[in-house]
């Protein structure tokens, strides 16, 4: 392919050539350059500025389209994530040694008239009751057996599990969202009690209030302008950004409701309830049964490529007038950040979200360059964040359940390369709710951060703490067998004993008591290994506290522990 200016090159000798033409040379020459200055300045600089508007419009388009994208996919991680404990504090719980020995005892002992069964009940009504008080958002627990006849639950706080449960109470296993009387929204959550056979006894039903992650999507919105609705699946609003408790029914039928609960997800141009012209990007969950939809004025949205539109308009006629070696200095000038930020975005769509654009001026193009290497900055940092709330406990810093399951999935499969051993210490803090009772929740909160950092300087680096749940730790001992995880254990359990912890009034003695189980004597799998701590733990808390207590299968259950 030839340039103008090359084609005039060749063109030139023919011109002066006898017989070709009648024009002059002169003519001819000057209706060349004109030709050649409209042909190199007018043309390129008008399809460059088109070209460079198409471009960066689509780049700012895909832009929005992503951060639209992304503030939804953010708000269903939230909501996934915040469902995602509720689901799994009821596995937990349902998983208890209290719950399973004690929900089969009634049920023996109510096939054979045991009076036995009253005493089972009340031990699982007052498990129940513990749990209740230490997850303020627990609004009601219930146990059923597995023909759906409640065997204990918690005191109601507002709605009865009855009448309005009945559906959670005799369903399977999962989630639902309910608006219960006074319009509050509560999730409840079933998961089925086992027995080690594998055997399903009955389910355990929680009931949560909603007002938790209703708090954390609202701390979570980007901009003031930006608006964020929860919905359930019948188009009710259960939370909204705004602040409106109520809303009218015309409200309800707005478009990206009705986009949400047809369609399931995407991104729209819609005019809102109010007839404002917005960008509203959606997702409908089936499990829990809710949609989410956020929307942002498409003034806003938009206003970028309005700018740029503008702006690419106003140099495109500017540099009309230019002579050639402008226009194609202009070109280059324009071309090069383009590719760049063209390059940048394949490479962030492909997952890339180091790369960065050098800024090479400061018009338009810069503005732009700054602007994509801002996002990319932002999302690396969102990213990193949300990698990190998803793995760590946010109020000791360690290893939360979620990551335990990887950590323990990894280590389990380096012990069964090497053949070496794995211990696990379940670590429990005792009389913590005496404690909590009587120097508040501060002090408590401030306890368990004291004893996170006295487990880490007590294990090895290369062993694994990780916040359990409420009070209790799990530390993962890889390359130890069972006997020295007791000794480490014990260590612990001295020094802890040893300590006096400082409170507002002065100082109170703390102590700890300590499960150990190891594999494979004790179990292969994550679960089972976890269950054997728990037992261990359960009955040194059983025999009096302050001690640690090992697992042995060959005494299980119900016997004596070996103890140090």
């Amino acid at each position: 392919m030839t340039t103008p200016a090359e084609e005039a090159s060749r063109q030139e000798p023919s011109a002066e050539r006898p017989g070709r033409g009648r024009r002059r040379p002169g003519v001819q020459i000057r209706t060349r350059l004109v030709a050649l200055v409209v042909v190199s300045a007018l043309l390129p600089a008008l399809l460059v500025g088109w070209a460079s508007y198409l471009t960066a419009s689509k780049i700012l388009l895909e832009k929005v389209n992503r951060q639209l994208s992304g503030r939804v996919a953010s708000a269903v991680q939230r909501v996934e994530l915040w469902l995602g404990e509720r689901a799994e504090d009821a596995h937990i719980f349902a998983s208890s040694f209290i719950v399973t020995e004690n929900l089969d005892l009634w049920r023996r002992a109510q096939q054979s008239g045991d009076p036995i069964a009253a005493a089972a009940r009340t031990r699982v009504e007052q498990y129940l009751a513990q749990v209740r008080e230490r997850d303020p958002d627990c609004l009601e627990l219930a146990i059923v057996d597995a023909s759906g006849e409640v065997v204990a639950h918690t005191e109601p706080a507002g709605w009865a599990p009855s009448s309005e449960c009945a559906a959670e109470l005799a369903g399977e296993e999962g989630q639902v969202v309910r608006v219960h009387g006074g319009g509050q929204a509560i999730v409840h959550s079933r998961a089925s009690i086992r027995l080690e056979n594998g055997e399903a006894i009955g389910a355990l039903v929680t009931g949560a209030s909603m007002e938790t992650l209703w708090r954390h999507l609202a701390a979570g919105q980007e901009s003031d302008a930006e608006h964020l609705a929860v919905i359930d699946a019948g188009g009710q609003v259960l939370f909204d950004s705004r602040g409106a408790p109520s809303l009218p029914q015309d409200r309800l039928a707005s478009q990206g409701v009705v986009l949400c609960l047809e369609e399931g997800s995407g991104i729209g141009d819609y005019r809102n309830a109010k007839g404002e012209w917005v960008l509203g990007g959606y997702r409908f969950l089936p499990a829990p049964g809710l949609g989410l939809v956020v929307e942002v004025p498409r003034a806003e949205a938009f206003a970028a490529v309005y700018r740029l539109r503008d702006r690419i308009l106003l140099i495109s006629l500017a540099a009309a007038g230019l002579m050639t070696a402008l226009g194609v200095a202009l070109a280059l000038k324009v071309s090069r950040p383009l590719r760049a930020l063209i390059a940048g975005a394949r490479a962030v769509a492909k997952g890339d979200l180091s790369h960065e654009i050098p800024v090479r001026s400061g018009d338009e193009l810069g503005y732009l360059t700054r602007v994509f290497n801002r996002m990319t900055s932002s999302l690396r940092e969102t990213h990193a964040e949300l990698e990190r709330l998803s793995t760590t406990d946010e109020l000791t810093g360690l290893y939360n359940r979620r990551q335990l399951a990887v950590v323990f999935a990894r280590e389990l499969s380096r012990a069964d390369r090497s053949q070496e051993s794995l211990s696990l210490l379940m670590i429990d803090l005792d009389h913590f709710k005496a404690f909590n009772d009587r120097h508040g929740h501060l002090e408590g909160d401030a306890c368990l951060r004291e004893i996170a950092d006295f487990l880490r300087a007590q294990l090895r680096p290369t062993d694994v703490v990780v916040r359990f749940g409420g009070e209790e730790f799990l530390a993962l001992l890889p390359a130890t067998n069972k006997v020295a995880a007791a000794v480490i254990g014990e260590r612990m359990r001295k020094s802890f004993a040893e300590r006096d912890y400082a409170v507002a009034n002065g100082v109170t003695p703390l102590t700890i008591s300590v499960g150990v189980a190891a594999w494979p004597q004790d179990g292969r799998t994550e679960e089972e290994l976890i269950r054997a701590a728990d037992t261990a733990l359960y009955a040194a808390k059983a025999d009096g506290r302050n001690q640690v207590v090992l697992f042995s299968r060959a005494t299980e259950p119900g016997a004596q522990q070996s103890r140090l």
